[in-house]
């Protein structure tokens, strides 16, 4: 299964994930990630669940 994984199925989908815009999609998610996981602590702790720690 391994062999005809890397030789039939992941050729062609590695030349479409090398290709311009999937490329600059990728380096998008990944410039953007560490603020989205910031933002999303700041979140949490703006609105903690727990009504007691919450006051």
């Amino acid at each position: 299964m391994g062999k005809f994984f890397n030789k039939y199925i992941l050729p062609p989908v590695m030349k479409f994930v090398n290709t311009k815009p999937m490329l600059s999609l990728r380096d998008g998610m990944v410039l953007s990630l560490p603020f989205i996981m910031i933002g999303s602590v700041f979140l949490l702790l703006a609105s903690f669940p727990l009504p007691a720690v919450a006051n």
